[in-house]
């Protein structure tokens, strides 16, 4: 008998450095845990960054927003982001799966799960620093992998994501979504 996988989404938000401290203190452990997922799955810092500083930038962010994964009620991914101040952007700032869980497409399904809700809340831009495995996924969602590949992408709702990276400094990307306009009815 095959064990199910159960894969649920569980979205924090964190408008301010009192929120951010309640929720550390009533839950730490999480906390902790969303940290060491970062930590052991990015490398991307020149030294080592200890978890009271990492609470102390999220805290002093405006409108921290951490977006998780979870495989059979253990946490596998997530992502971690805020507003930008006076706009409409959204700073996706880190992303990371448990190396075991990597190549299994949870990455991928929590990446378009963060563009939907981050979409659906209203902004119009995600910013973002992407490792190559992210380039991948966000060419992949955007359809633009595909069109490398030769074959087109079909979009089965009204809008598509749009991904713009600069080809000088191919990791920074900028995300947008817009409708797909309506093909006229032929009679």
């Amino acid at each position: 008998m095959a064990i199910e996988d159960k894969t649920s989404y569980e979205t924090i938000v964190l408008n301010n450095y009192n929120e951010v401290m309640n929720f550390y203190n009533q839950n730490p452990e999480k906390l902790k845990e969303i940290f060491s997922i970062f930590d052991n799955g990015l490398y991307l810092w020149s030294h080592k960054i200890s978890f009271r500083n990492w609470l102390s930038d999220i805290s002093n962010n405006p409108k921290t927003t951490i977006i998780l994964v979870n495989k059979n009620k253990e946490m596998i991914g997530a992502i971690y982001g805020y507003d930008s101040p006076n706009n409409k952007t959204f700073n996706l700032s880190m992303f990371a799966v448990k190396k075991e869980h990597q190549g299994k497409l949870y990455g991928t399904k929590l990446m378009a799960r963060a563009f939907a809700i981050i979409f659906r809340k209203g902004y119009e831009k995600i910013e973002m620093l992407a490792l190559k495995k992210t380039r991948i996924i966000n060419k992949y969602l955007t359809g633009q992998l595909s069109e490398e590949r030769w074959k087109k992408r079909k979009f089965k709702s009204g809008f598509k994501y749009v991904l713009i990276s600069d080809p000088q400094i191919p990791s920074v990307h900028n995300i947008t979504k817009q409708k797909i306009p309506k093909k006229p009815i032929v009679k």
